[in-house]
């Protein structure tokens, strides 16, 4: 799978899509103007830093605050994060973001990437449609458990640096749905081998 056709400067989301529905999804969010806050690599090995750990264990504690979804395989790099995460096909209420509690044993599943449902395509142009549509998707799982990670992860690191409403991620945030058992292994081996490539990904940033 080529690089450059995986991410792009836009989000790669699609607008008729509902993200709430049981599949897999690749998720990379990256740091506020790419500034290294997590760590560094040495000689391939990404080297945590209390950030880093902090953006690390909100990962893990993913699954006890959202029992709908499960996480596979993550990565924290110098200033961004790379993850997959699984919706899973049971019907649990969704709860507002808030702060989690203390993180819970990570898990593991390997199932075949989940069917690919559409929703009614809206009418972009029409204002009143374009904010129906924004407020849909708050709600849906993929973009409030991103919004959930960040928000959190930003919290505790602002609070250890005594540094309240410093921006630590960029506004935005990647994803593609990952369609099929290839897609995922090949994204998987990525995302493993990913600081081991680190002088030659695009989101490094001297």
């Amino acid at each position: 799978m080529d690089k450059q056709k995986r991410f792009r400067d836009t989000s790669l989301r699609l607008q008729s899509y509902d993200y709430s529905k049981p599949g897999f999804y690749f998720i990379t969010v990256c740091t506020y103007q790419r500034e290294h806050h997590f760590g560094t690599v040495n000689y391939g090995e990404m080297i945590l830093n209390e950030s880093g750990i902090i953006a690390n264990e909100f990962w893990k504690n993913m699954e006890h605050r959202f029992p709908q979804c499960r996480t596979h395989t993550f990565v924290v790099m110098p200033n961004h994060i790379h993850g997959i995460i699984e919706i899973l096909p049971i019907s649990k209420p969704v709860g507002s973001i808030h702060e989690s509690s203390p993180p819970a044993k990570n898990k593991s599943y390997s199932k075949p990437a989940g069917s690919i449902h559409e929703l009614n395509l809206l009418r972009v142009n029409e204002q009143s449609d374009v904010e129906s549509n924004r407020k849909r998707r708050r709600k849906m799982i993929i973009p409030m458990v991103v919004g959930w990670y960040k928000m959190n992860v930003s919290k505790q690191i602002n609070l250890i640096r005594n540094s309240p409403g410093v921006h630590i991620w960029q506004r935005n945030y990647y994803e593609h749905i990952i369609r099929d058992q290839t897609s995922f292994e090949i994204i998987s081996e990525y995302i493993r081998y990913n600081s081991q490539k680190w002088n030659r990904d695009r989101f490094m940033v001297n």
